[in-house]
Order: C-alpha cells, then sequence, then structure tokens
C-alpha cells in the first residue's frame, strides 16, 4: 500500500513541480540574467518529473494486481479458521462477520477522530471562498490536459493572491508566519486542495480510504517542501504531521486486512 501511495505522491508531485517551472518561467522572462540559471532548473524538473512518471507506471501495475490480493486474502482466512463457508457453518460465518465489521467500524471511527483532533492543519474559509471551486476546477482542467505552457499567468488565472490574502486558518498562519512570497503562496494553495479532501473525509466524503491516505501523505510532502524551502509553518510542522500520518496508517492497515476477509466470507456465504 505504501508504494502505491507514494506513486501517488510523486504523480501530484510531478504536476506541482510543472506549475512551478511554469510560473518561475514567466517572472523570469524578461530578465535576461537569469534566463541560463531559469533554464538548468528547469531541465533539474523535467528529469524529476521524468522519474516520478516512471513510479507512475509501477503504481498501475501494482494497482492492477488489487484482486489477487483480496483472494490471498481468501486463503488466509482458509488458514485461520480450517473450513470452507459450507452450510452448516453459516452461524458462524455471520458472527465472524459481525466482529470485523464492528471492528472496522471502531477502526473508522478512529480515524475519522485523529482527523478531527488535528483539525488546525485542515480548518480555513479559503474553501468558502466564491473563486475557490473555479480556481481548483481550473487548475485540475490545466493539469490533467497538461496546458501549464498554455497559460499566459497562471498564478494571475488561478487567482491564488486573492485567495491566499482574504483566508485565516491553517492559510494566514503559514502566510503570516513569513514575508511575502508567491513561492509560498503557490505551495500554501496547493496544500489548501488537500487539505480540503482530507477535511471532507471527516463527513463521510470519500471514495476509498486509500485515497484519503494518499491525500494525508502528499499533504505531508508539501508541508515538508515549504520547510525544506526555508519558510515557517506557524507551528504546523511537517514532524507532527508525520506523526499523525503514521497513526492513521496504524488504522488503515488492520482495516484493510478486515475488508479483505470480509469479501472473501461474503463471497463464500453466498455459494
Amino acid at each position: 500500500m505504501a508504494k502505491k501511495n507514494w506513486g501517488k505522491v510523486l504523480l501530484v508531485f510531478s504536476i506541482v513541480l510543472v506549475a512551478f517551472s511554469v510560473i518561475f518561467f514567466i517572472y523570469t522572462k524578461f530578465n535576461l540574467k537569469y534566463s541560463k540559471k531559469l533554464s538548468a532548473e528547469n531541465e533539474v524538473l523535467v528529469s524529476k518529473i521524468e522519474l516520478a512518471n516512471k513510479n507512475v507506471k509501477n503504481l498501475r501495475k501494482e494497482l492492477s494486481d488489487t484482486e489477487v490480493i483480496l483472494n490471498k486474502k481468501s486463503i488466509d482466512f482458509y488458514e485461520n479458521y480450517g473450513y470452507q463457508f459450507d452450510g452448516d457453518k453459516k452461524e458462524e460465518v455471520q458472527k465472524i462477520l459481525g466482529d470485523l465489521q464492528a471492528e472496522n467500524d471502531e477502526l473508522l471511527n478512529n480515524m475519522t477522530k485523529l482527523i478531527e483532533d488535528n483539525s488546525k492543519y485542515f480548518e480555513s474559509n479559503i474553501y468558502s471562498n466564491e473563486i475557490y471551486d473555479k480556481s481548483v476546477d481550473l487548475f485540475f482542467n490545466l493539469s490533467s490536459e497538461n496546458n501549464f505552457e498554455r497559460s499566459k499567468n497562471i498564478y494571475k488565472e488561478l487567482s491564488v493572491d486573492e485567495l491566499i490574502k482574504e483566508s485565516d486558518g491553517f492559510v494566514s498562519k503559514i502566510k503570516n508566519s513569513n514575508t511575502e512570497s508567491k513561492e509560498l503562496n503557490s505551495l500554501i494553495y496547493y496544500l489548501s486542495i488537500y487539505g480540503y479532501k482530507i477535511k471532507d473525509f471527516t463527513k463521510g466524503s470519500y471514495k476509498s480510504l486509500a485515497d484519503v491516505y494518499s491525500d494525508i501523505n502528499t499533504y505531508s510532502e508539501i508541508l515538508s517542501e515549504i520547510e525544506n524551502l526555508g519558510y515557517s509553518t506557524g507551528g504546523l510542522n511537517s514532524k507532527d504531521f508525520n506523526s499523525i500520518k503514521d497513526k492513521f496508517k496504524e488504522y488503515l492497515v488492520p482495516f484493510y486486512k478486515n475488508r479483505g476477509l470480509i469479501v472473501s466470507l461474503e463471497k463464500g456465504d453466498k455459494k
């Protein structure tokens, strides 16, 4: 699972890196003094993106093996309980199903509470800004169609300055802990996209817990990048957030193990 999620992280960051290379190009293209330096930086970004794409291909292969993993969970059941799903064991199977589901309900509650207890990393009124949804939609449209280079001023088109300036919560906390910077504002903007998705998990708005964990990993990477570039995160440090990420994974692993057994039991009980 870790490999899958890191693959997703690399995919997202390849998009982020492309955006940054374009932003830097727009703001420096009229300054010949720095053109050679910019070219060298872009070459580095391209090499990183190529590496990310290679890892994404490996990720897609792993995702195609999901059914194989579920079948393995079925074998685990036979080894643990020592019998097939025959009729005379139906009541016992139903009891095991109930116990597994109850355990998963508790694990899900623990994951939800973990995110709620650390809402300072995600809470902000940026999400309610009337132009936020339109901006994020534009960002994903540009990234999915690989049209960043066609944008004359992506920073302005996404209304990054306006969104960051008018926001509170984690957005203002990080912004106000540093001097004004378009680079930092861009990173906070990207951070908000994943903060929004993680926050929505607590409302039951998610398709897959694996996707939630992937978003948490991505959020962690962007937060670390902010610090690595020398900016302050205003107390929202990546070390503490990594502890949250690790705790989420502690709940997630047994959740998926139980779910694999539940799927196997339910299939067998219908035979």
